[in-house]
């Protein structure tokens, strides 16, 4: 799930932004998948790719509010965007449940005959998720949008001179980035058969944005090396005898 969302997050990055709201996207199709679920009784995979569908016209709308602004002005504004997700989360308890979140959330319908329930399940449906991702960003990568968005971060002046329109541009990123945190919201929600505000917040985006930084946004493995390092240094670090956790913050 942490690779999924810091690719997105690479993706804007890639066109010279930084977003600090990734997680909000996150909730936004966790929450969707979990109502279309649970009170429509819709089909639990439709409603992940919906979930995605749902993350990205969100951020169309957003992304042509906030995209005008650059650099850190637009790392701000995606600031307030997460707690101003947060927020409604919290206080519309009739229909997100408030500070208590949704339980019981089911897992995914079977399909082909495949149960899902097991940790070993969903693990292996991760995969998947993870293995068609990195399949888009390589496409994307490889592709005339992708030298694109790595002209707006290089020269932005330059590429828009070129006949390269800037804002559409950018948008472009930031809706791919976000349908792919919605279905990442989807799944977890279904993993964990529970959600909250407290899943979503602007500290786990600030996570994703260090995994990707310390990764490097410059390639599409950049992601997977910064999560796999940045998530298993606590538990190289437990293996350590008498280690003290209170340290690890000052090792983050």
């Amino acid at each position: 799930i942490a690779v999924v969302m810091t690719s997105g997050f690479r993706l804007v990055a890639l066109t010279g932004q930084l977003s600090i709201a990734q997680a909000a996207f996150m909730g936004v199709g966790a929450y969707c998948s979990t109502l279309l679920v649970m009170k429509l009784g819709w089909n639990t995979w439709i409603c992940f790719f919906l979930a995605g569908f749902a993350a990205a016209l969100m951020a169309l709308i957003v992304g042509f509010i906030t995209l005008r602004i650059k650099e850190i002005y637009f790392a701000i504004a995606t600031l307030a965007l997460n707690e101003l997700f947060r927020l409604v989360w919290v206080e519309w308890d009739a229909l997100f449940g408030g500070p208590a979140g949704i339980v019981n959330i089911p897992s995914p319908d079977p399909i082909w005959g495949v149960r899902f329930g097991s940790v070993v399940s969903f693990y292996y449906l991760a995969v998947l998720l993870l293995f068609f991702i990195t399949i888009v960003m390589l496409r994307i990568e490889r592709s005339r949008i992708g030298l694109i968005f790595s002209s707006i971060r290089e020269f932005d002046t330059l590429a828009a001179s070129l006949g390269v329109h800037l804002m559409w541009e950018k948008v472009k990123a930031f809706i791919i980035a976000c349908f792919f945190a919605g279905m990442a919201g989807a799944f977890f929600a279904h993993l964990q058969h529970y959600i909250s505000p407290v899943d979503f917040t602007l500290m786990d985006s600030v996570m994703f944005l260090l995994y990707g930084v310390i990764g490097g946004v410059g390639s599409v493995w950049g992601p997977a090396v910064g999560c796999t390092v940045m998530i298993f240094i606590p538990v190289v670090l437990r293996l350590i005898p008498n280690y003290d956790p209170v340290v690890e913050p000052i090792i983050f």
